[in-house]
């Protein structure tokens, strides 16, 4: 077993960025198909009292844009991905703050295990690109 995954030719990474570009893709059909789910969550948060843009459908369209687009960055890889890595781990913790603060208390717990996923992406990219220049 072990001499089968050293014959692996996919690092642990990408499949952890190809799992968060899956939940990037979901959440973006979400938004275009159940555009009223994300109403309801971010009606339920403070923020939307001070930033009323945030539950309107057109902020909607946006959420859903930006996470297809995110998603494609991830499903792609690459060493342009860093940014749009980094660029998740922030739109994920935006996320986990709107769910938290609206009271969605296990949906924020996902969140966090989203915004793991990201981190660990970049910490692997990290520490790959300083071997490399090593």
């Amino acid at each position: 077993m072990a001499q089968a995954y050293k014959n692996m030719k996919i690092k642990s990474s990408t499949i952890i960025r190809i799992g968060l570009a899956f939940a990037f893709l979901a959440n973006s059909l979400t938004a275009f198909i159940s555009p009223n789910d994300f109403k309801e969550l971010l009606d339920a948060t403070f923020i939307s009292g001070l930033l009323p843009f945030l539950a309107s459908p057109a902020f909607i369209y946006v959420i859903g844009i930006n996470d297809a687009l995110v998603s494609v960055l991830l499903f792609s890889g690459g060493r342009r991905a860093r940014i749009i890595e980094w660029w998740a781990l922030l739109w994920l913790i935006g996320v986990l703050i709107i769910k938290a603060t609206g009271g969605n208390y296990f949906d924020a717990l996902e969140e966090v295990g989203f915004a793991a996923m990201a981190l660990a992406i970049i910490v692997h990219g990290r520490h790959t690109r300083q071997d490399i220049h090593s």
